[in-house]
């Protein structure tokens, strides 16, 4: 299709074309909890018949990012489509085909007034979102996966709305191969383990805890606020506490923070690649 004309228009469609999946559940004798089940956008579809016409979004041209009153309805009900309506046995987000980001789009479009194919800013968020969801995702039902001990069994008990088998394919061609299996020993991994999110932005415990090992802990003392019980007197620590142990601790660390930086980079090229793959993804969607 030539860049800038209207695509035809999309098919109706309403929450209860989603794919509801059964999942059978084995007699006990314990009875079962009840517990909330799994969501179908029914928020969206009310506020949809309160105002009688499509939920109005609006976009943020500096963070990229929708914003609004209605702006968490609108993630929360991409989450629910790329959850429930976009195929499970692939490997890789840009994978899918563009059929079913079409589909994906007229369910969107269905509730909301946005126009994905011809907007490229409401399509780039859009696909992002959708990205950062399926991944997301994809870390709940790999977390579910060693939760049940990563052995055959566990292909016996699918995850939760997810078909089995939707799920043998997933443990076959993704969780049980030794290339993900390996995963968590890779240095982007070993980086998340050494680090947490300060302010919104990574900070390092490595000096935090080589402080620890060479001056020790006074019992009682909370950092930033001081003593808070009368401290418990230590037996002094030795030759670990000299100031030559010191600079080595100091020249780890230094060594330590230059790999993080070096890691650092290498994440940001990884974000540069999936950039382009996204925005060349969109050409592709203006082009089909």
């Amino acid at each position: 299709m030539a860049l800038g004309k209207r695509p035809p228009p999309l098919p109706k469609c309403s929450s209860s074309d989603i794919p509801k999946i059964w999942i059978e559940v084995q007699a006990s004798t314990v009875p079962r909890k009840r517990g909330r089940g799994p969501s179908r956008g029914l928020t969206v579809e009310k506020l949809y018949k309160k105002f009688g016409h499509k939920i109005p979004v609006e976009f943020n041209t500096t963070s990229r990012r929708p914003k609004g009153k209605y702006n968490g309805e609108f993630i929360g009900y991409i989450g629910i489509i790329v959850r429930t309506s976009l195929p499970h046995q692939v490997r890789y987000f840009r994978k899918f085909k563009a059929k079913d980001f079409h589909e994906a789009f007229a369910f969107i479009q269905n509730y909301f007034v946005v126009d994905i194919l011809l907007d490229n800013l409401c399509q780039e968020v859009v696909l992002r979102t959708m990205s950062n969801i399926f991944w997301a995702y994809r870390g709940e039902l790999s977390a579910w996966f060693k939760q049940h001990g990563g052995d055959p069994e566990v292909r016996l008990t699918p995850f939760p709305n997810v078909n089995e088998s939707d799920w043998k394919w997933l443990c076959d061609n993704i969780f049980a191969t030794k290339s993900f299996q390996g995963i968590d020993n890779s240095p982007i991994n070993q980086f998340k383990q050494t680090h947490f999110s300060r302010k919104g932005a990574w900070g390092s415990r490595v000096e935090e805890k080589y402080g620890k090992d060479v001056l020790g802990s006074r019992s009682g003392y909370i950092k930033g606020q001081g003593q808070v019980q009368p401290a418990v007197p230590k037996r002094p620590r030795g030759a670990s506490s000299s100031s030559s142990s010191i600079q080595n601790m100091i020249d780890q660390v230094r060594e330590e923070h230059r790999r993080e930086i070096e890691k650092l980079e290498e994440n940001s090229c990884q974000l540069e690649e999936m950039h382009r793959e996204i925005i060349q993804m969109m050409q592709e969607l203006r082009d089909s």
